[in-house]
């Protein structure tokens, strides 16, 4: 009896054709004295013994009538109240509530120590797939080493500089928030690439002599671009995608360029730290024809992408 009284508590009060009071109930049982169904659990599996003495009465009910207009929600619908649920929301696929879900390309746990080629690599808090093309082994990625970072207008011949595309403030935690960094890293200007700690230790900025090892793998600069891009990134001039062959997956992740950022998604550039003027310095980049990875030599002050490579055995 006090259960169909918390039931009836919970229950809307309506009104019938011909004036009367009842109550609308909602659930699986036929309650003989309230004349409508109710639930086998009176609300989302509230245990209305507050005690605890195994039977439910008076004590209980004064609890109950003391929190009266109190609901008990069940926020994410999964049938256990709020107030006793060990998740109000969902368990993500590494158990954890509301949680991230695989962080790491290696899934819930961290990746393990890299050993060879085509591991995954961990370098300051970040994870890079690597990709073994001839005798090198290269990261898949541009590097997202972030130390600082600054507005596209703080330009520096003579100290590192390090910019995350399209953005304009100083916090590396807002900076590596951004989808852009997440998917293409960060954009140095020249010092910033002779620092000792840029790439891993073992690894190295890729050097002109490295791209050409790797373009002269794959047949050439004027016809590499294809074995080395992205497949969804087309060469309107010959009508090819590429088909990222190598593992490479080079993309089009613009620069940093006086006080501004261009040519996202038209054209990827990519620093080396071999330097031809006070200056200047050599970078590799594919922009109209990305078939071909060209050469050129740029300003210091110009903010391009970062590939490591590892050192010689």
């Amino acid at each position: 009896m006090m259960n169909r009284f918390f039931t009836l508590l919970f229950a809307p009060l309506c009104l019938t054709a011909v004036g009367q009071s009842e109550y609308c109930l909602d659930g699986t049982i036929w309650d003989e004295l309230l004349h409508g169904c109710i639930p086998e659990v009176a609300v989302c599996d509230v245990e209305f013994d507050f005690d605890g003495d195994g039977t439910v009465g008076s004590f209980d009910l004064l609890v109950f009538l003391g929190g009266f207009g109190t609901s008990f929600p069940d926020v994410d619908d999964d049938g256990i109240c709020d107030n006793i649920d060990d998740c109000v929301g969902y368990i993500d696929e590494c158990g954890v509530c509301n949680g991230p879900g695989a962080i790491t390309p290696c899934g819930c746990e961290g990746c393990p120590e890299f050993s060879e080629c085509g591991d995954v690599l961990e370098y300051e808090g970040q994870y890079y797939e690597t990709t073994q093309i001839g005798e090198q082994c290269w990261f898949a990625e541009n590097l997202g080493y972030l130390p600082q970072v600054y507005p596209p207008e703080n330009n520096s011949t003579n100290e590192a500089r390090y910019y995350v595309y399209g953005y304009y403030g100083e916090s590396v935690d807002e900076a590596q928030a951004l989808s852009w960094f997440h998917d293409f890293g960060v954009l140095y200007n020249f010092p910033a690439i002779l620092q000792d700690d840029t790439c891993p230790s073992e690894w190295h900025v890729s050097t002109l002599e490295d791209w050409d090892y790797i373009l002269d793998f794959y047949g050439g600069e004027d016809v590499a671009g294809v074995y080395l891009r992205v497949e969804d990134w087309y060469n309107s001039n010959t009508g090819t995608f590429g088909n990222n062959e190598s593992g490479l997956s080079l993309d089009r992740t613009g620069m940093k360029y006086e006080d501004n950022f261009v040519l996202s998604s038209v054209a990827g550039y990519w620093r080396t730290p071999n330097q031809t003027q006070k200056n200047k310095a050599w970078i590799r980049y594919a922009a109209v024809n990305p078939d071909q990875i060209a050469s050129s030599n740029l300003l210091h002050t110009i903010g391009m992408s970062v590939r490591c490579v590892r050192d010689a055995e």
